[in-house]
């Protein structure tokens, strides 16, 4: 994840720089992010410019300061319920769509290609296969469009700054009825990104990229999602010591 979310979510939390690590076995306090040697010069400032930048300058970043959620409040959806309003980002033209495929498709990637770790703590990684890994390589270098059988799903939080959860969440997921689905957060923002021959039509209709009105989707349960993801972790983390004392 890009080094900048990590500055987002402890400066939510307090001045104190540490911010806490759960997975399912354990949950402790730390100042370090996840990071290692991957690409070069050359192909990090590739990511920030045609993704990460745009994307990080429009998810939540406390206060009021909340770009993408501000322009769909701004513009008119397609259709809108009690907790889920649907909009054309086709028709808003600040919204980036191309940057936010190539946001998600890069930290799907990134994740899946290289062994990451916490310290001593190994994060699993997402199986894409050979095939799909590399359709997404070729894509981040330009060498190929976004993958036919590609789908990302973006869901912008609706929920107050009170109630909106402040955190990062790595990809997770896996393959099950026939093509993969991996999962991410930041602030603000939930992807889901699917891979496979298989994916259902209505799953591939809902898609930001291929959809011909890039659908983008605004939902007061996006945080509530991730409430439920926090708690099947919680319920076989460990707490160190160190986090009880910091508590």
């Amino acid at each position: 994840m890009p080094r900048a979310l990590y500055r987002f979510v402890r400066g939510f939390v307090s001045s104190d720089p540490s911010h806490v690590i759960v997975t399912k076995e354990k949950s402790w306090p730390s100042q370090r992010q996840v990071s290692d040697y991957l690409l070069c010069s050359q192909c990090e400032a590739r990511f920030n410019e045609k993704g990460e930048r745009w994307v990080l300058k429009n998810c939540y970043r406390g206060h009021s300061s909340f770009g993408l959620r501000n322009i769909l409040k701004e513009a008119t959806p397609l259709m809108q319920g009690a907790e889920l309003a649907v909009y054309a980002a086709a028709h808003i033209p600040s919204i980036s769509v191309p940057d936010l495929a190539y946001f998600a498709s890069s930290v799907i990637w990134r994740a899946a290609v290289h062994d990451w770790k916490y310290g001593h703590h190994e994060l699993e990684r997402p199986f894409l296969g050979e095939r799909y890994e590399e359709e997404l390589r070729l894509f981040l270098l330009d060498k190929e469009p976004f993958p036919t059988n590609a789908v990302v799903w973006v869901s912008v939080s609706d929920l107050g700054q009170e109630e909106l959860v402040r955190t990062i969440v790595f990809p997770y997921g896996g393959k099950s009825e026939g093509y993969h689905l991996y999962q991410f957060a930041i602030p603000g923002l939930r992807f889901h990104f699917f891979l496979g021959n298989s994916i259902p039509p209505l799953m591939r209709r809902m898609c930001a990229f291929h959809s011909p009105e890039h659908l983008i989707y605004l939902t007061n349960k996006v945080d509530a999602a991730i409430f439920s993801d926090f708690g099947k972790l919680l319920a076989t983390s460990k707490p160190t010591t160190k986090l009880i004392t910091v508590s």
